[in-house]
């Protein structure tokens, strides 16, 4: 015999009602994989070029220091500034 059930939570199973089983039953589950989504060969139509994306951020962070490209570092870690 073999049935489909659902994973419901962490450590609970859902198996279709009416099967019989007693409690207690031992039961092997396997998991069934979907096959794996095929790659599109191309964007979709309305996808924008990244460098079309990265030009709306330009001057959206215009309050950093003007040492921050030299003394990333530092601005992250705590480094000594260059």
């Amino acid at each position: 015999m073999s049935v489909i059930g659902t994973v419901v939570s962490k450590d609970l199973v859902k198996v279709p009602a009416g099967l019989g089983l007693q409690i207690g039953t031992q039961v092997r589950i396997e998991p069934i994989v979907a096959a794996p989504k095929a790659m599109p060969t191309e964007p979709p139509p309305n996808n924008r070029p990244i460098r079309e994306v990265l030009k709306d951020l330009t001057g959206v962070a215009d309050d950093l220091p003007s040492d921050l490209a030299r003394n990333h570092d530092h601005y992250l870690y705590g480094a000594p500034r260059k």
